[in-house]
């Protein structure tokens, strides 16, 4: 099913971003869709992305085919549609956040209070 979004920045130094999803095929379209791309690649390759709240991360390695990837990739800078929303993830554990190492494995740890 393809998806049309229009997410307004969450911060001063970043733009809105508009573009469609198409979820079943993971292809974007659209004015920003190369910068989505572009994100995308780079959340591949660096396999994770900043989740609020901070220090939280969200392993990424297919963000044009998960809807929790894509919206951990794009929920970070923009305001997400409910259709993201939905998808965003949430820390475990009532504050824990994951350390993710070089290998991949995923630990758990509580923040600082």
């Amino acid at each position: 099913m393809k998806h049309a979004f229009k997410l307004a920045s969450n911060v001063w130094h970043k733009g809105p971003l508009s573009f469609a999803w198409d979820d079943e095929t993971g292809e974007l379209s659209g004015p920003d869709a190369a910068a989505v791309e572009a994100l995308a690649r780079q959340a591949v390759q660096d396999g994770a992305v900043p989740l609020h709240p901070e220090p939280g991360r969200y392993p990424i390695r297919n963000p044009l085919q998960n809807p929790a990837e894509l919206a951990a990739l794009l929920g970070y800078w923009w305001q997400l549609p409910p259709e993201l929303l939905q998808h965003y993830p949430t820390l475990e554990d009532g504050g824990a956040a994951v350390a993710i190492g070089d290998d991949g494995t995923e630990t758990p740890f509580k923040l600082l209070q």
